[in-house]
């Protein structure tokens, strides 16, 4: 089922609340504001209506498209440098855009003519300004000056917001927001075969095939609107205007110069029935027809594009007659063609229709991927609530434990710190007593800065003490002198006790058995050829036969041995 939709009648340029329509599938309830309430208490007093139907019909508190009424709104050309539409808002409420109609840049419009765009905003910030560049022909602009026109609209939304916060205080969700342009466009700007979930109308017709098509819907109330529009439901430009009421023709008061023919007088705008007490009727002719034609002579000399086609939507009770409002409307815009379609409610019918296309997240069905001002006022339909403030309350919760964590982390951090610095003393103790034992305060007190100097100064002392010297004596061949030893003492008589050949102080005892062969010993260890070991007999007290010699290495020199 689709989600009702709410319609807002307003009164005083937008700032006070009139009447709520509430439009659903099968159901439709009003509200009317009461006469004794001020303006600012109103949308209380509204919200608090919608939540009690909302409940009657058990129905979800759920709204799919609130569409505002075009009081208060204005719409007009507009000239932006480049055609960048994100800047319209600011120029427009910093008075950049203010113009005449026809001025060569700037401002111009349909529905207060020498006003500015913001005219009916009195308050700043009190209203939505919005462009409808992406609908706009392109490439329709100044090639001189860089300027691109487009349409922009101005709307007097306070009581509107007003009303949002309360829905969304009472927990009642609004899919999207749109002027009545915005539902003129999407309702009636294609073709009438093209139903939507919400239209009950069976009737087909042609295919429209023009690219710009003109939604007339006229109000019971004598308001007119229209909107030019692409064949997909784009506005691309729109106005409104009060329609004169004008008395039954057989209960008229004749004016004192009417002549023949004239129907009766004309009532003022506004007036639902005549001096007499009679219904009047709204009125249009061909004075109404030339005033819309103005409008849209000057709609399409700043945007080189006129609609071909006109669909008309007349109130079958007090509307105005549908055939001379198509003939008055054929002879102002020739070469168009006119579409008549009269209903018992134009206003609910739009408004039905327009919602069918909005799906509950608020998007199109045209563009479900976005949400653009060709399709909402975006500023209304965004507007925070109270998903924006929960998402907002989780996000504080969510900075908050992310402030708790890093302030556990940064808790663990310094505890490890105070732990790694007590590591580092006691390590720095540990070295200073190791190189305090192994004498680096030799060199000084030793400390951070200059411990590794004290370690390489003491690597370089160690080094140069093991280093080989250059006037160390030669190393011996050992092995060679206990060889030729052996070779003299290999004989009978002499007994080899103890033999010591080492490179600084070779030893040698022997025992000889025969007396008689001492001295030829003692030549042979004089004298043995190639050895290089001066052998001398040591004295002491000598057992019988036994022999004791020192030896000392010398140069391969026989004039050192003696």
């Amino acid at each position: 089922m689709t989600a009702p939709a709410l319609f807002l009648e307003r009164s005083m340029r937008g700032v006070r609340l009139t009447r709520l329509r509430l439009l659903g599938d099968d159901f439709e309830a009003d509200w009317s504001a009461p006469s004794g309430l001020a303006a600012e208490d109103l949308p209380a007093e509204a919200g608090a209506w919608v939540v009690r139907t909302l409940a009657e019909q058990r129905l979800p508190k759920r709204i799919g498209l609130l569409v505002v009424d075009t009081d208060g709104a204005s719409c007009a050309w507009v000239a932006a440098p480049g055609g960048d539409a994100s800047v319209v808002p600011a120029l427009v409420r910093q008075g950049a855009l203010a113009g005449a109609a026809g001025e060569e840049s700037g401002f111009g419009g349909s529905t207060s003519p020498g006003a500015t765009l913001g005219s009916e905003i009195d308050l700043p910030g009190a209203g939505s300004i919005e462009s409808w560049a992406a609908s706009s022909p392109a490439g329709w602009g100044d090639e001189a000056g860089g300027e691109v026109r487009f349409a922009a609209i101005a709307v007097a939304d306070a009581a509107a917001r007003v009303l949002l916060d309360v829905l969304d205080g009472a927990g009642v969700r609004v899919s999207a927001v749109q002027s009545f342009w915005h539902a003129s466009a999407s309702a009636w700007a294609r073709p009438v075969g093209r139903r939507s979930s919400g239209e009950g109308d069976e009737r087909v017709v042609a295919e429209d095939d023009a690219p710009m098509i003109a939604a007339v819907v006229v109000e019971p109330r004598g308001r007119l609107n229209w909107c030019w529009a692409t064949s997909g439901g784009l506005p691309v430009a729109a106005g409104s205007m009060r329609l004169r009421r004008q008395a039954l023709h057989e209960h008229a008061e004749p004016d004192a110069g009417a002549g023949e023919g004239q129907p009766g007088r004309a009532l003022a705008v506004g007036d639902r029935t005549s001096r007499a007490g009679s219904p009047a009727l709204l009125c249009f002719d061909t004075s109404e027809a030339g005033r819309l034609a103005a409008d849209w002579l000057a709609w399409a000399a700043q945007l080189g594009v006129s609609p071909r086609r006109v669909r008309v939507v007349l109130p079958s009770g007090e509307g105005p007659d549908a055939g001379a409002a198509g003939a008055a409307i054929g002879q102002a815009w020739p070469d168009a063609a006119i579409e008549l379609i009269t209903d018992e409610d134009p206003v609910g019918r739009t408004v039905r229709s327009a919602g069918g296309r909005i799906g509950g997240d608020g998007r199109h069905e045209d563009e479900p991927g976005r949400l653009d001002s060709e399709h909402a006022l975006v500023g209304l339909s965004l507007r925070p609530g109270r998903a924006h403030r929960s998402a907002h309350r989780w996000l504080a919760v969510g900075l908050a434990a992310l402030a708790v964590a890093v302030g556990l982390v940064g808790f663990a951090f310094a505890q490890a710190r105070q732990g790694l610095g007590a590591e580092a003393a006691r390590f720095a103790g540990a070295w200073r007593e190791a190189l305090s034992e192994v004498g680096a305060d030799r060199f000084g007190p030793v400390g951070p800065a200059n411990a590794v100097m004290t370690m390489e100064q003491m690597v370089a002392t160690e080094r140069a003490r093991l280093a080989p010297r250059d006037d160390a004596p030669p190393l011996m061949d050992v092995m060679a002198e206990v060889d030729l030893l052996a070779g003299l003492l290999g004989n009978d008589f002499v007994e080899l006790r103890t033999i010591d050949v080492n490179q600084t102080q070779p030893r040698l005892q022997i025992t000889v058995s025969d007396l008689t062969a001492f001295s030829s010993v003692q030549d042979a260890l004089r004298d043995i050829p190639g050895s290089r070991i001066v052998w001398t007999r040591s004295g002491g007290q000598q057992v019988a036969g036994q022999l004791n010699y020192t030896g000392r290495w010398v140069a391969d020199d026989p004039s050192r041995r003696n």
